[in-house]
């Protein structure tokens, strides 16, 4: 006698309730390995001071090469002489700045800052590798030993600034004087001059300090930044990371992103892979 279809197949063991849908297997989130974020963090840091580094440096060889023509285009609406003195100021300033050791030697290491930011930056945030870490450690270290030679060139700098720019804004008041004076006399012209002399006086300490404080306000500012990327990239975590990345990179290990830091999940297989199918056939009794 034949049984029915439906009472035919035995149902396998190891699937008592018949075949399941498949799952996919649990992911725990992925985590961030200690040291990545201020790996990344400091390597954007460092890019971007190296590139308003760069900036900064294209304009200042521009400046010395031009030797202060075409300043006047800047300062619209005044007469002709005026505009020669102007020229003579910007041109005195460079012949100046260029005949001081302290902006060479501040040149050249700021060129040096800017290629170790860029290159340090690349290593820590884009392309992670151990020599990142050492790149930003010598460019903070760079930084902080020709500090002093920017405070010097800063100064120097500015003292002969404000002397030109008195000097400058002394003979323009004068000679406005006299064209306002007309007739009145010399002694109407000697009191005005006078008058507008003392307010120059009074003017200048209040305008050097403001200038002096900005300089010191830099170099604190500069010392900070650079002293919390030495204590960042010296961190044992930091260099655990680099290395891990560096080495996780050449091993060839499946699923991994070096640049996030992160080890992502397996790929999902189907539970039922590797199974016998069902047995199917034809009770008798």
């Amino acid at each position: 006698m034949t049984l029915p279809a439906s009472s035919q197949s035995s149902p396998d063991p190891r699937q008592p309730y018949g075949v399941q849908q498949a799952q996919q297997p649990f992911m725990p989130p992925p985590l961030k390995r200690p040291g990545s974020t201020s790996t990344k963090v400091w390597g954007i840091v460092l890019i971007v001071l190296g590139g308003l580094g760069a900036i900064s440096l294209l304009m200042t060889l521009a400046s010395a090469f031009m030797g202060g023509a075409g300043t006047s285009a800047f300062a619209p609406g005044v007469d002709e002489q005026t505009k020669q003195e102007i020229e003579k100021f910007a041109a005195t300033m460079m012949e100046d700045m260029l005949g001081r050791w302290s902006f060479w030697v501040y040149l050249g290491s700021e060129v040096l800052v800017v290629v170790l930011s860029i290159l340090a930056g690349v290593r820590l945030a884009i392309r992670p590798k151990p020599i990142g870490r050492n790149l930003a450690i010598a460019r903070a270290a760079l930084v902080l030993l020709f500090l002093p030679v920017y405070g010097i060139e800063n100064f120097s700098a500015m003292d002969r600034q404000m002397e030109m720019q008195g000097q400058m804004q002394k003979s323009m008041i004068d000679r406005q004087i006299r064209e306002q004076a007309g007739n009145k006399g010399e002694k109407e012209i000697q009191r005005r001059q006078k008058e507008s002399q003392e307010i120059l006086d009074q003017m200048s300490p209040i305008m050097r300090g403001v200038t002096y404080g900005a300089v010191i306000f830099t170099v604190v500012f500069v010392m900070v930044l650079n002293g919390l990327l030495l204590f960042f990239m010296t961190r044992p975590s930091v260099k655990d990371y680099l290395e891990s990345v560096a080495a996780e990179g050449t091993s060839g290990i499946p699923q991994l992103d070096p640049s996030m830091g992160l080890m992502m999940g397996p790929p999902p297989t189907d539970p039922r892979q590797g199974q016998p199918p069902p047995e199917t056939g034809s009770g008798r009794c």
